[in-house]
């Protein structure tokens, strides 16, 4: 047969008759399907480029699985019952995502050596508590998520996927540090460890110059390494509901160190004067379009002019102040929260109307600044430049 596509969306389908004839087979969509096992005859199939065999009860790949010469993605998603991958899953040359998500009975993985293509490793919500060392020879893997399982620690290869540029380790509750090694990822953008209740250390991170996203809220972090502000592409970065208690003199763009209690008047004064700066410095280079800040207090900065109560405040410009001298504007809220906030009302919003003299001209402008998580404990300010 020379089917390019088959799609079996059947709730109930328990066996697959043999398949050794479906030569010229691209795609095999065997989700949700009530299948135990899979023919070892599947490693006839040349040409099969996607296998999708997601939310089955699936406990098994046979060896066979090696011979899908040129499969591309395989995805297994949800497969509750599944424990084991076999060693023959390292043939796929041309394998480059690989989905495991959710299979939350899968605690080992086969050697990964050969899986040279591999670009993304969906490893989300498994049993692994683990990494094979040999990850580190995966030269092409861009994406690599661990978030939700019980792994306490990295193998220090991880600094050898000079590719990889998205590290997920949210919720990893038994991540107690991370190697030394990781700061070996030049390419790496973005490195989640939100959640990560455990992790009281950071290594060294200067070597990480294309991180621009770092999100360390809920961990037990007390203190930043110094060399964090040396990452000039650094421009969110999450501290929130973590103990820290001091920060280094220098800070970024986007931070958020909501209920950071700990932070002392000295602290704060810190992070609001070097706000100041930095929203001079970007707003005269133009080099970026917004500065956002948050942290615990009660007290607009006195540099601020314009004031007032509620929400809403209305002034009036000079004539002519908007020339090519115009750097922007700066918003100052303080914001009381006492119960949770949902997903859809966990933003702060700032709205600014303007009108010419004869109203026959306006302009709304609505901001999206910060995403609010949890409750907030106490008075919050929040700052920001834009645009």
């Amino acid at each position: 047969m020379s089917w390019e596509t088959t799609t079996l969306g059947c709730s109930n389908l328990e066996k697959l008759p043999p398949l050794y004839g479906l030569c010229s087979l691209n795609e095999l969509y065997l989700d949700g399907t009530a299948l135990v096992e899979i023919p070892p005859d599947i490693g006839s199939l040349s040409s099969l480029e996607l296998l999708y065999l997601n939310d089955t009860p699936m406990e098994e790949l046979p060896s066979s699985i090696g011979c899908l010469s040129s499969l591309v993605s395989l995805n297994l998603q949800g497969c509750k019952k599944l424990k084991s991958l076999p060693n023959s899953i390292c043939e796929l040359k041309w394998l480059q995502y690989l989905h495991l998500s959710g299979c939350s009975n899968l605690e080992k993985l086969p050697p990964l050596h050969g899986l040279r293509s591999l670009r993304g490793l969906h490893l989300d919500g498994t049993a692994l508590v683990e990494i094979p060392p040999d990850i580190g020879s995966l030269s092409s893997l861009g994406l690599l998520f661990l978030d939700d399982t019980p792994i306490e620690e990295l193998p220090s290869s991880i600094g050898c996927l000079s590719s990889l540029f998205d590290l997920n380790l949210q919720r990893c509750k038994k991540l107690k540090s991370l190697p030394n090694s990781i700061c070996e990822l030049k390419c790496l953008e973005t490195l989640h460890l939100r959640g990560c209740t455990n992790l009281e250390k950071l290594p060294p991170l200067h070597g990480l110059c294309s991180l621009k996203k770092l999100y360390l809220d809920g961990t037990a972090l007390i203190k930043i390494p110094l060399d964090i502000f040396s990452l000039s592409s650094l421009g969110v970065l999450f501290l929130n509901d973590t103990p820290i208690e001091e920060l280094p003199s220098s800070i970024g763009y986007e931070l958020n160190f909501c209920n950071c209690v700990n932070l002392d008047q000295n602290a704060r004064g810190t992070i609001m004067a070097d706000a100041v700066q930095r929203i001079k410095e970007l707003a005269i280079a133009r080099s970026y379009p917004y500065f956002l800040v948050g942290l615990p207090g009660s007290k607009i900065p006195e540099w601020l002019s314009c004031e007032g109560p509620g929400h809403l405040i209305e002034t009036s410009f000079p004539p002519g102040c908007f020339n090519n001298m115009f750097l922007g504007f700066v918003f100052c809220a303080i914001l009381e929260l006492k119960a949770p906030v949902s997903h859809e009302d966990g933003h702060l919003r700032c709205q600014s109307s303007f009108k010419n003299n004869n109203g026959y001209r306006e302009a709304n402008f609505t901001s999206e600044y910060f995403f609010l998580e949890n409750t907030i404990e106490s008075d919050h300010v929040f700052l920001a430049r834009w645009p």
